[in-house]
């Protein structure tokens, strides 16, 4: 009796172990739900430092791409402004280039001035430095074409980042919501189940405690025990909720992200719309500069389907040609007016270029403080993660203390446990298993009786089937006598059109017989007629004296043709009848 109690006990103690180690196992899932949480948040924020890195970037960029669209325009201005003096210029070097040949027709072959020749010889080398400075402009524009490309294609880089950005945001975001969630129910779990076990606890020491009555000290003792449990799991819950908290936190600063990236997203959207102005506004400066060169020189002729360097470059050549057959003279006045415009533009242009590779600096430098302290973001939570990494290993040894005193106070249960509640339990395991038995029995009759049907029914399929086999067999033969029935079906039908046919002919040679008869009997009327006559004529020649009349002659010969139709008639009939 002693030892079954004992195993009774030994079996309560093995589920107090396992209830633990569930615990134990909940607790293990918590720390690497809250690692990969810490791991997360980490992430999240070299994500935020990068978004912030791009804002900067992006910001700077667009603040470039607006000085360059405000110096586009004014080169489309001084452009447009060099367009109208070279054309006024040229006009002029026309009217002095007539001039000189009207002068050179009055001197009639006269030797011409050096001082004049020269003259001609520098406006034209002017001219070539006009058009090469024009030329040095259109390759700066295409510089500048070449940076707002390269810039298109960051943005475009841009946005891809972005995009994977924000699809690794949502998961996060799932993630992180999920975990938390887990990690809401399994403290709740947790809680609920150290309740249940404290409370648990509570009743079987209160009801020891009665039954024995003695030994206060050790009761005083155990009381000590409980309290200090239930301090540790109330302190063990607090960091949890503490835990939740900051998780919560995370999740606020996610959103923040969010809404960061959205902004993040709208500025590039308005970036995006800057740089296809910026498209369309070269393209038109393009188009003018195509029409401004055209109106300096009219006379060369390029076809406009062209790209714009291919025409730039086909230009120059058409105009060194018309610069080279075509002498022109100008005036220095205007002349020194143009260079000097000239100078001060690339002057201002170099200045512009100064002021990009500031811009550039001012962008790279930033990008480095940026990286610094984001390196130093990281530090920070490495200092961070660390710290929690010995919490836990703190936590960790707390737990197994407190696991070892809960192994003692299980220890002590089990040896103040009570034999008179075993021996209940026992009975009602007892109880359970006569309960199981008599199921058991009910069970198998049911079976048998299952069985039996399961066999009734077997041989009523096997039945089944042999009936269905000589339905089979009834149904071949019944179909061979359908194959018969339809074949004897045809042969009458075509009897019946036999017997169609034969009617028909039948019909045909009655006809025939009919029509044969009447000419038989109308031939028979017709000779009976004609021996009448033949009777009255042999009279009247009786009486006449012995006078012969050749009218019996035609009587004869219109006889015969008479016999031989009847005869043909006859012959008909007959060959009809024959077949």
């Amino acid at each position: 009796m002693f030892l079954k109690q004992f195993e009774e006990v030994s079996a309560k103690n093995v589920i107090l172990l396992k209830d633990i180690q569930v615990l134990n196992d909940t607790k293990a899932a918590l720390e690497l739900s809250k690692k990969t949480l810490e791991e997360k948040l980490h992430n999240e924020e070299k994500r935020v430092a990068d978004l912030e890195a791009q804002i900067k970037q992006y910001s700077s960029s667009a603040a470039t791409i607006n000085q360059l669209q405000s110096e586009i325009k004014n080169l489309q201005k001084e452009n447009e402004r060099l367009a109208e003096q070279l054309v006024s210029t040229k006009e002029r070097v026309a009217g002095d280039g007539q001039e000189v040949i009207h002068q050179n027709g009055e001197l009639n072959g006269k030797p011409q001035d050096s001082d004049l020749l020269k003259s001609l010889e520098d406006k034209e080398n002017q001219l070539k430095e006009k058009e090469t400075q024009l030329v040095k402009l259109n390759e700066e524009i295409n510089k500048l074409k070449a940076k707002i490309s390269i810039l298109d294609e960051e943005t475009e880089m841009q946005k891809k980042k972005n995009n994977e950005l924000r699809e690794k945001n949502w998961k996060a975001m799932d993630a992180l919501k999920a975990a938390e969630e887990s990690a809401e129910q399994k403290i709740k779990e947790i809680q609920t189940a150290a309740d249940k076990k404290l409370s648990q606890v509570q009743k079987e020491l209160e009801e020891k405690l009665k039954s024995k009555g003695g030994n206060q000290s050790s009761s005083s003792e155990l009381s000590e025990k409980l309290t200090k449990v239930e301090a540790e799991l109330a302190k063990r819950l607090s960091d949890y909720n503490s835990e939740v908290d900051k998780n919560k936190k995370l999740t606020a600063e996610v959103d923040k992200l969010s809404t960061e990236r959205k902004n993040a997203e709208s500025r590039l959207a308005q970036m995006e719309e800057s740089v296809e102005n910026l498209k369309h506004q070269i393209k038109e400066y393009q188009l003018r500069t195509r029409e401004c060169l055209q109106r300096i020189h009219p006379e060369v002729s390029i076809d406009s389907s062209l790209p714009y360097e291919s025409w730039i470059a086909e230009f120059e050549k058409q105009v060194d040609l018309v610069v080279q057959t075509t002498s022109s003279s100008a005036s220095e006045v205007e002349y020194n007016k143009l260079k000097d415009l000239l100078e001060e533009k690339s002057k201002e242009l170099s200045e512009k270029e100064k002021h990009f590779s500031q811009v550039l600096s001012e962008t790279e430098s930033m990008l480095h403080s940026l990286q610094n302290t984001a390196e130093e973001k990281e530090k920070q939570w490495q200092e961070r993660l660390n710290e929690k990494e010995l919490q836990l290993q703190q936590l960790k040894t707390e737990r197994d203390s407190l696991t070892a005193e809960k192994e003692t106070l299980q220890s002590t249960f089990q040896q103040m446990g009570q034999l008179e509640e075993l021996q209940e339990k026992l009975k009602e395991l007892q109880s359970t298993l006569e309960s199981a038995e008599n199921e058991k029995s009910h069970v198998e009759q049911k079976y048998e009786e299952v069985h039996k049907n399961c066999i009734n029914l077997r041989d009523q399929l096997e039945n089944k089937e042999k009936q269905i086999l000589e339905l089979q067999k009834e149904k071949k033969s019944v179909e061979h006598l359908q194959q018969e029935v339809e074949d004897l079906k045809s042969k009458l039908e075509k009897e019946k059109k036999i017997s169609k046919d034969f009617s028909s002919q039948m019909i045909r040679l009655n006809s025939l017989v009919k029509i044969g008869q009447d000419s038989l009997v109308a031939e028979q009327e017709m000779v009976k007629k004609l021996k009448s006559q033949l009777e009255a004529q042999q009279a009247a020649a009786t009486t006449n004296g012995g006078t012969t009349v050749p009218v019996s002659t035609p009587v004869a010969t219109e006889s015969k043709p008479k016999k031989k139709s009847s005869e043909k008639s006859k012959n008909k009939t007959d060959a009809s009848a024959k077949k």
